[in-house]
């Protein structure tokens, strides 16, 4: 997840990095430099934080779909307000008991569920499916992956116009090609950058089967260009590091 600040014409992205139940755990700069970190308790209360002198506006992101009120602690969860130190709500369910016997119970292991919306809870594994899938593909298929979450600078051939964008997976062929790979996941869709590359078609995608490894990796659904490594972070090592352009093929799998 990305965060633009904008002031006139000047711009800086910020890219949060989470636990996998989306709680930030630091954000890094458009160099891959951490200028914010942070500490929690397994229910989301702020145990530490800690930021460099230029990140000046805080960061209140907390649990998926909650927004911490630092006057009272609170978290904002939309439909109620979540309360960390109790690990609960401060309201009753907005559809009372139908929800269950504890109306202001949030999830029942903060670790794998989450509430988005202070109404149910779902899984918050699901948001991995896809690359987990993909990866048992691309192993099925003979590729092998060398780094993951990499933001890199992408071309579009035919508008000419640079997009940076982050790489769900770059994986290397057997002959050492690299391959770029983005996964959707259910109702996941491209993000602006992405489809402004012209890299990614999800009419077209390259795996036929949607189940966990086995499925085949079509080449013909895959496109030519080059990637230039844009972090200085330790994703972007395996590629040689911040400003290394390479040969690559982008290709889109859908789970």
């Amino acid at each position: 997840m990305a965060r633009v600040s904008s002031v006139f014409d000047d711009c800086e992205i910020y890219w949060y990095h989470t636990e996998i139940k989306r709680l930030p755990a630091r954000v890094t700069d458009a160099d891959g430099q951490t200028v914010w970190r942070g500490q929690f308790s397994t229910w989301g209360k702020t145990e530490r934080e800690l930021s460099v002198p230029q990140w000046q506006v805080p960061q209140n992101l907390r649990f998926q779909g909650q927004y911490l009120d630092r006057e009272s602690g609170l978290h904002y969860n939309l439909f109620r307000y979540y309360d960390p130190v109790a690990g609960r709500y401060t309201q009753m369910d907005p559809i009372g008991l139908a929800g269950g016997i504890n109306t202001y119970s949030y999830v029942g292991d903060p670790l794998t569920w989450v509430d988005p919306l202070g109404l149910i809870c779902k899984s918050a594994y699901s948001g991995r499916r896809g690359t987990i899938k993909a990866k048992a593909d691309l192993e099925k298929n003979g590729f092998k992956v060398v780094a993951e979450e990499v933001t890199m600078k992408v071309k579009n051939s035919t508008t000419n116009k640079t997009y940076r964008i982050r790489a769900d997976i770059v994986a290397t062929d057997k002959m050492g090609n690299y391959h770029v790979f983005e996964v959707k996941n259910g109702s996941g869709r491209l993000t602006r950058n992405q489809q402004g590359t012209g890299m990614f078609d999800m009419t077209n995608p390259a795996n036929t089967n949607s189940g966990l490894g086995g499925g085949i990796i079509r080449p013909s659904a895959s496109k030519a260009g080059k990637l230039e490594v844009a972090t200085k972070g330790a994703n972007g090592l395996p590629l040689g590091g911040n400003g290394v352009v390479l040969d690559a093929r982008f290709w889109l799998l859908k789970y």
